[in-house]
């Protein structure tokens, strides 16, 4: 926030569900409430990021990831998705699997996947690069 707020150069919107900037003023700030109750979500997208999928897995399954697009739908089993021929095609890091649990936890179960970015990773001490599989993952409430 501190770069939003130093770089801003004409205009600057700041949405939060919080009271912490409550004390904030400065010239020609304008502070709009919305007074709306808002219904628990259905459904939660996350965009997963290298640490949340086991880079060594995909050493190991070059072929079958290179056969993916992005967009490209993906199954869901347990701690992998494969495509749609059932071949494993990215492994979840033990962190994602706890933030699965935690999902769970708070009634949210993983009910979709897909492609989203293929990055190129170089596992440190080799000089091959692999592509790495990086997902969006659908959770729905279950009720």
């Amino acid at each position: 926030m501190f770069v939003a707020i130093t770089r801003a150069k004409k205009h600057l919107a700041i949405y939060l569900n919080g009271y912490y900037l409550d004390d904030i003023a400065v010239e020609q700030m304008e502070r709009l409430e919305d007074p709306a109750e808002y219904q628990p979500l259905d459904r939660v997208a996350m965009h997963l990021s290298h640490k949340d999928v086991a880079l060594d897995f995909f050493i190991h399954w070059k072929d079958a990831v290179s056969q993916l697009r992005s967009g490209d739908p993906l199954i869901f089993a347990g701690h992998e998705c494969r495509n749609l021929q059932g071949l494993p095609v990215l492994q979840f890091s033990k962190q994602f699997l706890s933030k699965i649990g935690e999902m769970r936890a708070r009634g949210f179960e993983l009910k979709s996947a897909r492609v989203n970015f293929i990055v190129y990773w170089k596992k440190e001490g080799s000089e091959e690069e692999v592509r790495v599989v990086l997902p969006e993952v659908g959770f729905e409430r279950v009720w």
